[in-house]
């Protein structure tokens, strides 16, 4: 995400840093047009970003760019529906409104196979088993997409906190982040 980020051409001289290819050589100057890793602005710079980009998109579709603001941990966009109509509906605006913008979500996982269908980093990927057996991990938790069981591990034992029926029936996103500090001792 950070390097679909462009600086603007005035701020890019704070952006500048040395290069050369041996040591026999002086040094070349160079300037990042784009958001670089590990400095401390570039995550509220891409988040401030995505989140400008959403409001665009605001009148045409509310729903999807409350996800983006809500639901997204910066390139990560995690977000429960109540049925598999919405899930594709808002899924799929969501991915208009970041394409619109370069910023190209891939990795789709659902536990509803119909919604990866219309996907469409998905449709023709051999890397994506629909239905298969798989266990994905995303912001410290695991996710069973065939189960949708939802775990975390805690000095090194997975602790199951939220089963199927109860996932479902309460799903939301803030229960299940706020399971590690709930767990007790094992």
């Amino acid at each position: 995400m950070f390097l679909r980020v462009k600086i603007r051409k005035e701020d890019r001289d704070s952006l500048r840093f040395l290069w050369r290819n041996n040591m026999h050589e002086n040094p070349q100057e160079y300037r990042m047009t784009s958001l670089i890793f590990g400095a401390a602005s570039s995550p509220c710079t891409a988040i401030y970003i995505k989140n400008r980009n959403a409001s665009e998109f605001e009148l045409e579709y509310p729903e999807a760019c409350k996800a983006i603001r809500l639901d997204h941990y910066v390139d990560d966009f995690l977000k429960s529906f109540n049925s598999i109509e919405e899930a594709r509906r808002v899924s799929k605006q969501v991915y208009e409104i970041h394409r619109k913008a370069a910023f190209e979500l891939r990795g789709w996982a659902s536990n509803e196979i119909e919604v990866l269908n219309e996907m469409p980093d998905t449709r023709n990927d051999d890397n994506v088993q629909l239905g298969a057996t798989h266990e994905l991990k995303t912001l410290g938790l695991q996710w069973d997409i065939n189960d949708a069981l939802v775990s975390i591990s805690a000095c090194g034992t997975r602790l199951l906190k939220y089963w199927k029926h109860r996932f479902h029936q309460q799903n939301d996103k803030s229960r299940v982040q706020s399971c590690p500090c709930s767990t007790r001792s094992v």
